[in-house]
């Protein structure tokens, strides 16, 4: 709808803006991100912000920054802040070069000091999401950058373009297998725009319309970020921020899909204006298009008559498992690539011959139609919701039986036998919070930094019984495996059947709980330090704390500790205990630390230490005391301060809306262009 309303402010006609709206919704790259709701969510808002800020520049009313500065909020909470800086990039632009306004009364001084009042109120707007999520990437994975290899995997590679005419023709998604997964681009399941979206677009590239040019090189710029590690430029571009911070440069294509839906609106507009008007270089077009029709219906007659004698020849030429898709699939979707251009190329000769005539482009839109949807739907199955998500799943309904907080935890062993474990997807990461479940994974893509170490500790120990020392400290009572553990120390309390394997789940008999007290710590003044105090064996993690928090190293022997801890209540955002020590000690929770958090004995603050590398602990007093973890997050509060005062900024621009100066940059003093940017159209 947005790419629709956009062309129609392009002053194209209801089926040419019809049309490039079909290219945007049927094409590729909308239809690949269906399962990737931060981006079908964002995207959509980049055609009504662009028109947001062309209405600006056409009108000179400051309101249309505060509607587009809005719009980009919106777009940033859909989840994808990296589509938010390609939309502020592409505003840049069309800053500097605004060739798609139609009126442009606003001059180069204002457009660009607008461009940044409208960056300035977006951030305000935004900052009460904007402020704790910079704070997450500053103690995330991504605070010093990913590396290189991670940043660019799922590039597009030169061969993809192929996938614009031939869908998965290498096989991508034939077979599962972990390697080709990452190392090919598997981020878009489909590419295909076709010939007719192409040939439609030549009759808008051919003209003398400035706006190919801004188009070109919007696709360009997309396609340089798109191609990742397959250009040289995004090597330089890695060591600028926050381009280290970004994985999958592959998903920087959507721009290239709207240059593309937007050309073909246009093109289709310049082909019934020059069918009406008989315009000698579209006819040309169209006749170059039908000739190129006529030899694709001959091609595609030919290999059908032929078909066993091709597909030999493709088997031996070598085009075929594994290097490419299946020969009878890529074969099939050669020839309904040709049939449909063929059908097109006639619709556009009907087209000219029948003088740009409704009759005749309504079969254009519908063949368009037909060609993207039937090459890109079908890459995603149905799924009863029982399959996606089991309620009564076994391993679920023990760990529930018990009722406490012990956490569970898939070894990378059991991960990489089982995937994808469709058979045991309620315990997924992702899914624990809604069975009430604790996991010990959480969602890696921005897992904090220290946790990620942790993490990597426990899954380097040799054996389950080396890593059941970070099991006692991190509260885990759950492994599940795809081996039976021959140990005394875990029972087995459940088994799910797989494809290729049993997944078992086991109970680790030396579970003690999320909450200890120490009467020992050893205080390192680094990470590293922290590390290999956790590692050295000869430290009994049950009896000694580490704390990474000091400037300088030592050890506190707080006397030998006897006492009890009671959970009173646990929330996300609240943890209420009540403990008993006959001594001084360290209370340890085995719950992330994180900026926000505070810690209170009996309503008095106390400071909290990152304790074994990603946990909290606190110094307490000898007794019977209550202690209250309470998340107070700064971040958020600041961030909300900022959001109000945005709001007022935003409000302000809408009530004191008025035109903005105009500049003498080709503008007249009664508002109208002397220069409309459109010679050529």
């Amino acid at each position: 709808m947005s790419i629709y309303v956009f062309l129609r402010y392009q002053r194209v006609s209801f089926f040419s803006a019809l049309t490039g709206g079909i290219v945007m919704l049927l094409s590729g790259y909308l239809l690949s991100v269906h399962n990737l709701i931060t981006h079908l969510f964002a995207v959509p808002w980049f055609p009504l912000i662009l028109l947001l800020y062309l209405r600006f520049i056409d009108s000179g009313r400051q309101k249309y920054i505060a509607y587009a500065a809005i719009c980009l909020v919106f777009q940033f909470l859909a989840g994808a802040p990296e589509i938010v800086l390609m939309t502020l990039l592409v505003l840049g632009i069309t800053a500097l070069c605004p060739v798609l306004s139609m009126e442009q009364r606003i001059g180069l001084r204002h457009r660009i000091s607008y461009f940044i009042v409208m960056t300035f109120v977006f951030i305000m707007l935004s900052s009460v999401q904007l402020i704790p999520f910079l704070e997450l990437k500053s103690n995330s994975i991504r605070s010093s950058g990913l590396s290189y290899t991670e940043a660019t995997v799922w590039s597009l590679a030169w061969k993809d373009l192929l996938q614009f005419f031939l869908p998965d023709v290498f096989g991508y998604f034939r077979e599962y297998s972990p390697r080709e997964y990452f190392e090919n681009q598997s981020w878009l399941k489909t590419l295909y725009l076709g010939l007719s979206t192409i040939a439609i677009s030549l009759f808008f590239f051919i003209s003398r319309d400035k706006r190919r040019i801004y188009l070109l090189v919007l696709m360009g710029v997309s396609l340089l970020f798109a191609l990742g590690k397959y250009t040289p430029i995004y090597s330089l571009l890695y060591h600028v921020p926050p381009f280290n911070s970004i994985r999958y440069p592959v998903k920087f294509l959507f721009l290239f899909f709207f240059c593309i839906a937007l050309a073909s609106g246009l093109g289709m507009d310049r082909a019934i204006t020059g069918a009406r008007e008989q315009d000698n270089k579209a006819e040309i077009i169209s006749k170059v298009i039908f000739y190129a029709g006529f030899a694709c219906a001959v091609a595609w007659g030919l290999l059908y008559a032929f078909n066993p004698q091709v597909q030999s020849y493709l088997d031996r030429s070598g085009i075929k498992p594994d290097s490419f898709n299946e020969i009878w699939f890529n074969l099939h979707n050669f020839k309904r690539l040709l049939f449909f251009f063929s059908m097109f190329s006639m619709a556009m000769l009907g087209l000219f011959r029948l003088k740009g005539r409704v009759i005749a482009v309504i079969p254009i839109v519908l063949i368009i139609s037909m060609d993207l949807f039937l090459a890109n739907y079908g890459y995603y199955n149905t799924l009863a919701k029982e399959q996606l998500f089991v309620k009564d799943h076994i391993f679920v309904n023990a760990m529930k039986e018990k009722g406490n907080l012990g956490r569970y935890f898939l070894t990378s062993k059991t991960i990489s036998d089982l995937y994808p474990p469709r058979e045991i997807n309620a315990i997924a990461a992702q899914y624990a919070p809604l069975h009430g479940l604790y996991s010990i994974d959480g969602i890696e893509i921005m897992r904090l930094s220290y946790y990620e170490q942790f993490i990597k500790i426990l899954n380097d120990s040799p054996t389950v019984i080396a890593a059941e020392r970070y099991m006692d400290i991190s509260g885990v009572r759950y492994l599940v495996t795809s081996y039976e553990l021959a140990s005394d120390d875990f029972k087995m309390v459940g088994t799910v059947k797989t494809i290729d394997r049993d997944a078992y789940l086991n109970e680790y008999k030396g579970y003690r709980g999320r909450f200890f007290l120490y009467d020992r710590a050893i205080f390192t003044s680094n990470e590293d330090d922290c590390a290999r105090c956790m590692k050295d064996g000869k430290n009994d993690l049950k009896k000694t704390l580490i704390i990474c928090s000091e400037k300088i190293n030592r050890t506190a022997n707080l006397g030998v500790t006897q006492g009890d801890i009671q959970l009173i209540s646990y929330t996300p955002s609240k943890v209420v205990l009540q403990y008993f020590a006959n001594d001084h000690a360290f209370l340890y929770l085995s719950d992330t630390y994180y900026p926000g958090w505070r810690a209170y004995v009996d309503g008095k603050e106390t400071k909290i230490y990152r304790a074994n590398l990603a946990f909290r602990a606190i110094e307490v007093p000898k007794g019977r005391h209550t202690v209250v973890f309470k998340y107070v997050p700064m971040s958020f509060y600041i961030g909300l301060v900022l959001t109000l005062v945005g709001i007022v900024l935003c409000a302000g621009l809408w009530r004191h809306d008025r035109r903005v100066v105009l500049e003498t940059e080709g503008v007249e003093d009664d508002g109208t262009s002397s220069d409309q940017n459109g010679g050529g159209r």
